[in-house]
């Protein structure tokens, strides 16, 4: 169903475009692949935005998206080759992030100093290139000095903060995508790490 829907939108815009994309060139199949990637990434928002109302974790969903997506976007990190996967992983870190958030107290010393630590990891580790995501010798350096800058912000951000819960959301984001640029995650998962 998906597949088809996909193809269907591909087909529209390559017959409406001024270019020319011809069906199995790779014009046609980058195309497609992105159309995938957003209409991928828009049902699994709806998906664990629809199931954040039900159980009525929406604030916190909405903050746990900005921090991971935030830190992912110039960190990077693994990426399941299968949509199945990592719907399933993403559900599991957004779920299992906002339940230690909402009923656990960390305390404030316990998440400097794990925080800290998931910053020298970002320092070694981040950008974590993938198979299909690389990363040229020259961005690497922007992309993890922008990494540790909105850490840096976010850290400032979560000693200030008076909400606790909202302290281990960005705690927990952090975590989460710290544990996605590490060589052993890829290695659990078995993908690669180029």
């Amino acid at each position: 169903m998906n597949e088809k829907i996909i193809t269907l939108l591909t087909d529209f815009l390559a017959r409406n475009s001024e270019k020319e994309y011809r069906p199995g060139s790779d014009d046609y199949e980058i195309l497609r692949y992105g159309l995938a990637v957003i209409y991928y990434t828009i049902t699994k928002t709806i998906l664990l935005l629809a199931v954040a109302v039900a159980l009525n974790i929406l604030p916190y969903t909405l903050a746990f998206m900005a921090v991971f997506g935030g830190l992912r976007m110039y960190a990077r990190g693994l990426h399941l080759k299968s949509n199945f996967g990592c719907t399933v992983l993403g559900f599991a870190n957004y779920m299992v992030g906002i339940y230690i958030s909402i009923h656990f107290d960390i305390g404030l010393l316990l998440t400097v100093i794990i925080y800290l630590i998931c910053v020298s990891l970002n320092a070694i580790y981040a950008p974590s290139p993938t198979e299909n995501s690389p990363i040229s010798e020259s961005e690497k350096l922007p992309l993890k000095f922008k990494t540790i800058i909105i850490m840096g912000g976010l850290f400032i951000v979560m000693l200030v903060i008076g909400n606790n819960a909202y302290r281990n959301i960005i705690l927990m984001a952090t975590v989460i995508e710290t544990l996605h640029i590490l060589p052993i995650t890829y290695k659990i998962f078995k993908e690669k790490r180029n």
